[in-house]
């Protein structure tokens, strides 16, 4: 879920860029690339005085989209350089102050429409200065020569905060709508990129907020709702955050609340309706996954958990609540899968904070205990799958212009930064869990909760944490799968076998392509009596041979049989799939010149939404030939004149005929009251895919097109109407890593 972080975790864009300079960024300008960011070091003194606490009262007019705020602000000012340094801060430019404050005494203030990064780091990261377009710098001078221990600032100021929502630039639309800061009708979203608050970048603050709005409305943030009344028409809600928090959100509309109290943790839901089923169904999961985790990792954090209904759709993850869109809250697998995800995110992200300097750690985890832990429970095939699924996600999303070390990832922004930074990282926590087995790593998971809660911590000293509680090194780790990029590609190269006797002796020998990996590579032997052999070879070389004595004939050997392993996959170890697709790094949408001008006019507008990402153009059928197709991915957008070449591809089993009858119960094929989606593997390129999309209703080809790039890991997909009815992938028939001994 966006899972996105946002997160889908939501950091904000000001604060995840603000604590790049500082090595603690987490989100990277969608228009840079990751690999072009340096994170500079902390400074040994503040460039400004920090802020230690807020307190806030906020007027919010949904009416004009209005706010006014009166902020008594306590910084510190004893590490600074200089006594009489000026407290420099950043505010939305579209906020006006009206009075500023030093104790009891007004005094004035200094403003530009821009700002100085090197007013707030000694050595900025300008790639990430995007983010920072709608702030301008305030500064204020201490009175009377310099800073008491400490000193206590009050501002005041008013302003408009209407960022409408956009499109995320996001491969094929993978993601929400987005906005810095938006008070409308429907409800309010400010969050630290709003700029809504005086922010020094890589402060961590207490606060307490007290807002007034409309008596219909409610307000959500951080913390434990210490107050909350109604009077002389509006709504006065006070939340407390006693803990330290990188920024503050509110969030408010027209709720209805439901409140349940679980242990000491009070459970909320915020919804536009009335709905008690729905809202059942949440407090009884949130109280489930409160108690899973708490025996897992350790006591929740936070004095509450709310779910939060959204106006437009996302699937954030704050400290002590989640903001999801109306639809994704009634998805009926939601509860059971990324309401896990998010709640395990006050664990990891929300109170162990993410110093990502060294790399964004805390996705990976998240997805490894929970989305993937989920998985496991359904039962081992499950859990393989997944595996296999996030090993192709970097096959068909990463390639060398695009791969970064786990050092380097921030947030998710694209196809290749999710498969690098939740399916890469996962693999390594799973690889990880293997090395050290169960005990040693979930004692060092409680461990490290423990040792930084509501502190930064970083990959270093995760793998820290999980040498000291297991006694392993695990600095050769940390070099090869967090700060190394690319993966290991492994084959299986010589299997033989001799006899003496009842004794058999087979001889494997495991290649890698250079530069060779550390890897214990799992091996696994069926016997001709149906007994399954399993072992792990120790391979550091370009190629390793070993033997192993058996007392039967072997009938078949297999390395990695179950993807335990962070790899680069061979293309035939897999479907053709959706993912190879919309991932790769060149692709033609092939237009149909024929059928109905509405439908027509339907291919046309999907093509020139999905067009505007890079290396995707958008063509006639006529303009096009098979042999220029040849170097590319493609889609074809309708029955054009390479319909025939397209079902000629179909590997072996490939069909929905059976399938879309049983559905429809039309002979026909394709029918017309489906849409059909479908991947195969490229006719003249093998290490290409391309992808058919028949459309059935031209209403429904935006929807559709927005719910396509969800379904990566899918070699086919069948709609009926907006619903998706049918999905699934090919068959595998051999696999390069599987050697059947002949007899």
């Amino acid at each position: 879920m966006r899972r996105t972080t946002h997160r889908e975790r939501s950091y904000t864009a000001s604060r995840r860029a603000a604590r790049t300079a500082r090595g603690l960024a987490v989100w990277v300008a969608m228009a840079t690339s990751v690999t072009g960011i340096v994170s500079a070091a902390t400074p040994v003194t503040p460039v400004t005085p920090g802020i230690i606490q807020h307190k806030i009262t906020a007027w919010v007019d949904p009416e004009t989209a209005q706010i006014e705020v009166y902020d008594r602000i306590e910084i510190d000012g004893r590490d600074i350089r200089k006594p009489d340094q000026p407290f420099r801060f950043l505010l939305n430019k579209q906020l006006r102050i009206s009075r500023v404050m030093i104790g009891e005494e007004t005094t004035s203030w200094t403003e530009s429409d821009a700002f100085n990064p090197k007013h707030f780091w000694k050595r900025p990261d300008y790639a990430t200065m995007v983010h920072y377009a709608h702030a301008r710098e305030v500064s204020i001078s201490p009175i009377g020569g310099g800073w008491r221990d400490p000193s206590v600032i009050t501002i005041q100021y008013a302003g408009l905060i209407d960022d409408t929502l956009h499109a995320p630039e996001e491969d094929y639309g993978r993601s929400f709508e987005t906005t810095t800061g938006l008070i409308e009708a429907r409800g309010a979203f400010l969050a630290g990129g709003t700029f809504w608050l005086p922010a020094v970048p890589d402060d961590m603050f207490r606060y307490d907020l007290t807002t007034h709005v409309p008596d219909e409305w409610d307000v959500v943030s951080q913390g434990e709702l210490a107050d909350r009344y109604v009077r002389d028409g509006h709504r006065i809600t006070t939340w407390h955050s006693p803990h330290p928090m990188e920024e503050v959100y509110l969030v408010a509309g027209p709720y209805v609340i439901r409140r349940a109290r679980h242990g000491d943790t009070a459970i909320y839901t915020y919804t536009y309706e009335p709905d008690d089923e729905l809202t059942s169904k949440y407090i009884n999961a949130t109280a489930d996954y409160l108690d899973h985790y708490e025996e897992l990792i350790g006591s929740y954090p936070f004095a509450k958990f709310a779910l939060v209904e959204n106006f437009w759709q996302t699937g954030y993850g704050m400290p002590s609540f989640t903001l999801l869109g109306g639809i994704v809250i009634r998805l009926p697998f939601i509860v059971h899968t990324s309401y896990g995800h998010e709640i395990l995110h006050n664990w990891w992200g929300n109170s162990v904070f993410v110093d990502v300097g060294s790399g964004n750690w805390c996705e990976g985890l998240t997805v490894y205990q929970a989305d993937y832990a989920y998985k496991k429970r359904e039962g081992a095939n499950a859990a393989i799958d997944y595996r296999r699924n996030q090993l192709a996600g970097y096959l068909n999303y990463v390639g060398e212009q695009k791969d970064i070390p786990l050092s380097a990832f921030r947030s998710r922004h694209s196809g290749a930064t999710q498969a690098i930074g939740y399916g890469k990282s996962m693999m390594v926590f799973h690889m990880l869990e293997r090395l050290l087995g169960s005990k040693d790593f979930l004692t060092g998971l409680r461990r490290f909760y423990d040792d930084n809660l509501f502190r930064s911590a970083s990959w270093d000293d995760l793998l820290r944490t999980f040498s000291a509680v297991s006694y392993v090194d695990l600095d050769w780790f940390g070099d090869q799968w967090i700060r190394r990029s690319g993966a290991p590609v492994i084959s299986l190269g010589d299997v033989k076998t001799t006899h003496s006797g009842d004794k058999h002796t087979l001889m494997v020998v495991i290649e890698q392509e250079e530069p060779a990996y550390r890897l214990d590579v799992p091996l696994e032997i069926e016997l001709e009596g149906g007994e399954i052999i399993r072992r792990e070879i120790a391979c550091e070389r370009q190629s390793t041979a070993f033997r192993i004595v058996l007392n039967e004939a072997p009938r078949r050997v297999t390395i990695d049989p179950e993807f335990d392993l962070f790899r680069k996959l061979h293309r035939e170890e897999i479907p053709p799939v959706l993912s190879q697709t919309l991932g790769a790094d060149s692709t033609i949408i092939v237009l149909a010149d024929g059928g109905a001008s509405d439908v027509r006019e339907a291919y046309r507008a999907l093509a020139d939404q999905w067009g505007r990402e890079p290396g995707v153009r958008v063509a006639d059928e006529a303009e096009v030939s098979l042999v220029e197709l040849g170097n590319t991915a493609i889609w074809l957008f309708g029955d054009t004149r390479f319909s025939d070449e397209f079902e000629d591809s179909a590997p072996d089993g490939a069909t929905l005929r059976p399938l879309v009858s049983e559905l429809t119960g039309e002979k026909s094929f394709p029918p017309r009251s489906l849409t059909i989606v479908e991947t195969r593997t490229h006719p003249t390129n093998p290490d290409l895919s391309w992808s058919w999309l028949r459309l059935s209703d031209p209403d429904v080809s935006a929807s559709i097109g927005r719910k396509i790039p969800h379904y990566g890991k899918y070699s086919y997909l069948i709609f009926d109407d907006a619903k998706n009815v049918g999905k699934g992938t090919w068959r595998i028939s051999a696999s390069p890593l599987t050697s059947t001994i002949d007899r």
